[in-house]
Parts: structure tokens; C-alpha cells; sequence
């Protein structure tokens, strides 16, 4: 008989955190602040500078834990000259992929940690990887992944062609894996389950510092997707949160707690959906 004070305790007891392996490469980040944009052939004097760390796999890991979840980095580090991709070699599989709720990986990865994610697809592990170079229309991470986040223009140059939609269009019929494509304060562009493409709005903020936006996007999102949320959901709440870190200075290291995330969702009606036929 089953006592019903354990059906209790499990279901007051706190949740563990999804985790997730962020792929890429560390790299150090050296900014300036300014009070405008420099008009072309002038110069500005900088009000400050700051030296901090940075890259896709680093900030997304960040942005991650900002917003409640578990990140772990993997990736090279050294000399570039000492670090070529050909010369990578990732820890041990099983090791990487213990306890890992999703993997979240950069185009530029690609030779050394394929084979990983082929793996993690194998066993239901969700691959979410940030497109920010132009791809081969034959890169195993096509098909080893699970879902493909384009910045624009990488968009348009892995498929030729300068429309975000026709783009998408063309490598869906590559890949089984989700596909969609960033593009700044136009918002994110997206192909659903019937290929149809579909628009969430970005959220009008006002902007004092982009670095590290797109990588808190993406670790957002796939931290939405070990959540289980719905596409459009999860395609708001990393929009959300990528302009909440637009707001401030700091890179990645001005990323939004959750409860400024869930904030901003729930009194923005102007990104409250998707919207159909952009």
C-alpha cells in the first residue's frame, strides 16, 4: 500500500536544476565605453574599460545559471596557434554526457564535437547549436543536432540566397532539426512543425550594450527547451532575455535573473505571440 506522505514529500521537494554541456571556445573580451557612436572619421574618448571573459559557450553557460539552471563549459583554451580545432579532443563521452539535460554547441565547434552530439542525439539528449558562421551544406552538425539558431547573415550564406525565409526553407529540407534565424530588433524568424514560418517579435528595450546578447539567447533557449516549453514559448523567454541584457554593460556578466525574465514576459503584450507570415 502506498503511503501517501511520500507522494507529499516528492512532490514538495525541490526540483534539480536541468544541465547543460556548453561547447566552445573561451576567448577574452576587451571593452570600451563610450558616450555615442563615433561619427565615421572622428574619434570618442572612452569613459571606461574592462577586460572580461567571454565567448559563446561562456556566456551562454552564464546567462544559463542567471536563469536558474546548471552549465557546465568544455571546450579548448590556450593559444589559438597551439588550439587548432584538429588538435581538440574532448573528455571522455559518458563522462560529458553524465547527467546532461541538453548540449549547447557553436558552429565553429563543429570538428571536434560532432561525434559527441551524434551521441547525445542517440540517447534523446537534446543538441541546440548557434549558427554564427556559415555552414556547409554538408556539416554533420545538420543532422546532429536538434535544433539550429542562425544569426542572419550566417543564414543567408549557408544557403545562398538573401531571404531569412527562403534560407530556412532550403536547409529544412537537409535537416529534420528545428531551424530558425535571429535577427536583432527584427525579431527571430522560424519554421514550425509544418514547415510554415512563423515570427517572435523582439522586445523593445532601450540598448546600451549588445555583447553577449545573442549567447544569453541561446543559452535561454535551451534552457527553455530542457523545461520542456513550447517552441514560441521558448523562443520569448530567450528573447526576453537577451533584451534584458542589452539594457546594462557588462557582456554576458549583465545577464537577467529569472524573475526579471518572467517580469518582462508578463507585462510585454507587444511580444505576447508569435506571429504568422513575416
Amino acid at each position: 500500500m502506498t503511503d501517501p506522505r511520500m507522494n507529499f514529500f516528492d512532490a514538495a521537494a525541490p526540483k534539480i536544476p536541468p544541465r547543460i554541456l556548453c561547447i566552445g571556445m573561451p576567448v577574452r573580451d576587451l571593452t570600451f565605453r563610450v558616450p555615442g557612436l563615433p561619427a565615421r572619421g572622428s574619434k570618442e574618448h572612452a569613459s571606461h574599460f574592462e577586460e572580461i571573459c567571454g565567448g559563446n559557450a561562456l556566456n551562454g553557460a552564464i546567462g544559463i545559471v542567471r536563469l536558474g539552471g546548471r552549465a557546465s563549459v568544455c571546450g579548448p583554451m590556450g593559444d589559438a596557434r597551439e588550439t587548432s580545432s584538429r588538435k581538440v579532443h574532448l573528455p571522455d563521452t559518458g563522462k560529458l554526457l553524465e547527467e546532461c539535460d541538453a548540449i549547447l554547441t557553436e558552429s565553429r565547434c563543429a570538428e571536434f564535437c560532432t561525434d559527441l552530439c551524434v551521441e547525445a542525439r542517440k540517447r534523446g539528449i537534446p543538441v541546440i547549436v548557434d549558427v554564427d558562421r556559415a555552414m556547409s551544406l554538408r556539416e554533420g552538425l545538420l543532422t546532429a543536432s536538434s535544433h539550429l539558431v542562425f544569426s542572419s547573415e550566417p543564414l543567408q550564406e549557408t544557403a545562398g540566397t538573401p531571404d531569412d525565409g527562403e534560407a530556412l526553407k532550403k536547409i529544412a529540407k537537409l535537416t529534420p532539426s528545428f531551424l530558425a534565424g535571429t535577427r536583432g530588433a527584427q525579431g527571430t524568424i522560424w519554421l514550425d512543425e509544418h514547415g510554415a514560418l512563423q515570427q517572435t517579435p523582439a522586445f523593445p528595450v532601450h540598448t546600451v550594450d549588445t555583447l553577449g546578447a545573442g549567447d544569453v539567447f541561446h543559452g535561454a533557449f535551451a534552457l527553455a527547451i530542457t523545461e520542456n516549453q513550447d517552441i514560441s514559448s521558448a523562443l520569448r523567454f530567450a528573447s526576453a532575455a537577451a533584451a534584458l541584457k542589452c539594457t546594462r554593460f557588462g557582456g554576458a556578466f549583465a545577464a537577467p535573473q529569472r524573475a526579471e525574465v518572467e517580469q518582462l514576459l508578463s507585462h510585454s503584450p507587444a511580444a505576447s505571440a508569435a506571429q504568422s507570415n513575416p
